[in-house]
């Protein structure tokens, strides 16, 4: 998946994020980690750390983001195969 920061301003604030995937909102998996930081408008490419099922993604901050900077997301692309 490609994870594009607010291209404006504020990539710096894109870090310590989790993404997470499956078939349901009760159900989810690790996929990978984002530690960052990010620059404004960068396209983050993040793969999972192992393959990966599901049909809902899930992007969250961690609760340790050290200052509450929110997780200011631009676009997301997600990339998947049958």
């Amino acid at each position: 998946m490609v994870v594009i920061p607010r291209t404006s301003c504020c990539g710096d604030q894109f870090h310590d994020m989790i993404v997470s995937v499956g078939m349901n909102g009760k159900h989810l998996a690790t996929c990978t980690m984002f530690y960052g930081p990010s620059k404004s408008g960068a396209q983050e490419v993040l793969d999972c750390d192992e393959p990966s099922d599901g049909e809902m993604v899930s992007i969250w901050s961690h609760e340790w983001r050290s200052n509450g900077d929110p997780l200011s997301i631009d676009e997301v692309i997600l990339l998947g195969y049958k």
